[in-house]
């Protein structure tokens, strides 16, 4: 095999590899550098929602302060940016403060949320502000 040859055969598999490895990461085709996010990813800073969640619902899930979760949770239902649209969005939260309440963290409700709208929320709204503080 010459040079050449050799030369083709790796760009092929680097090409393939990087395929294979932007399918793997959820990578579109169509994502180019103006598509790119300017938070949430890796070395980027987290997006407004992303951060609020995690200074505010996670840290008061961690903490298990169950009142100040519950108030997170239903500052979060209001927030909904699809209310007739994301239905399931507000019951998620209104059943995770009920929880909170009750004296549970209702861990289901939140992998639920997350399943059913975090792609969907990072694809529309990745930017909108986050609730703001009771």
């Amino acid at each position: 095999m010459g040079s050449v040859e050799y030369a083709e055969g790796v760009k092929k598999t680097w090409f393939g590899s990087a395929l294979l490895l932007g399918a793997l990461l959820g990578w579109s085709a169509g994502s180019s550098a103006a598509g790119e996010s300017s938070c949430g990813t890796p070395g980027k800073p987290a997006c407004p929602l992303q951060r609020w969640m995690r200074e505010e619902v996670a840290a008061a899930r961690y903490q298990k302060d169950l009142p100040k979760l519950a108030e997170h949770l239903d500052q979060l239902a209001e927030w909904n940016p699809e209310p007739s649209e994301w239905s399931k969005w507000t019951r998620y939260a209104r059943e995770g403060a009920a929880a909170a309440r009750a004296g549970r963290r209702a861990d289901s409700v939140c992998r639920g949320c997350h399943q059913d709208y975090r792609r969907r929320f990072q694809a529309k709204y990745r930017s909108k502000q986050a609730p703001k503080a009771p």
